[in-house]
């Protein structure tokens, strides 16, 4: 008798014990429930940023286009680059953040100045820092509206230039203005506009790498790189 007592014992403590561990299970699922839709957002000053980790990581980041994302105790920062600019008078735009299931939608737009503004000849690195409060999920680029017009500078292109496009092996610089490009079994001499010489300018490209170029021809017959693509498919300006 004492053993079948025992028997039912063990048993219904095996029972509760089974039931306890699924309700703690249902209890995280419910926990993992998150908000979809359309998301608030703080907008970041970078000058007011106190914290020292993230001003490191905005100065790491800040200047090349794309989504960036930083977890903390305190949320997410998500930096939205627009990459390096030939003057002044730009600015990014987080126009809406939605989360579905899976993820978080970051859309957003690059505003220019205006054709019949001043504006300075420096290089810019526009870009937009906001922080929400899911840690969760992935932060991923929507849609990011771009001006079809932008403000150029010397050795820039004209919108009335024909875009050319080349693929071949980057040879070296012949000075700080030009490079040297092997095209089939012929080395071909192209000029640099200034977005063009802050990409030769980080080492990124090494000699012998296949590259992709877009360039115009000015009124001199000379040929003027605008964009520079290293194969296959890494994209340095758009």
């Amino acid at each position: 008798m004492l053993k079948k007592v025992l028997a039912v014992l063990v048993s219904t403590i095996f029972i509760v014990g089974f039931l306890g561990g699924c309700g703690n299970k249902n209890e995280k699922t419910n926990n993992d429930d998150l908000v979809t839709g359309a998301l608030n957002f703080d907008t970041i000053n970078v000058d007011d940023l106190k914290d020292e980790d993230i001003k490191a990581w905005y100065e790491e980041k800040h200047m090349e286009k794309g989504l960036y994302t930083k977890t903390t105790e305190e949320g997410k920062y998500i930096l939205l680059a627009a990459g390096i600019k030939s003057t002044d008078g730009y600015s990014v735009e987080i126009v809406s953040v939605e989360a579905n299931e899976n993820e978080i939608v970051v859309n957003g737009k690059l505003n220019a100045p205006k054709e019949d503004e001043m504006v300075a000849q420096v290089l810019t690195y526009p870009s937009a820092l906001i922080k929400i409060d899911d840690v969760i999920r992935e932060a991923v680029l929507g849609n990011f509206e771009e001006p079809s017009k932008q403000v150029n500078n010397d050795n820039s292109r004209d919108e009335n230039e024909d875009i050319k496009t080349l693929t071949g092996v980057y040879s070296g610089q012949i000075d700080l203005n030009s490079i040297e490009m092997r095209i089939d079994d012929e080395y071909k001499a192209f000029r640099l506009s200034e977005l063009a010489k802050v990409i030769i300018s980080k080492g990124t490209i090494q000699v012998g790498d296949v590259i992709t170029i877009n360039y115009t021809e000015n009124e001199h017959g000379q040929y003027i790189i605008q964009e520079i693509f290293l194969e296959p498919g890494y994209e340095f300006n758009k």
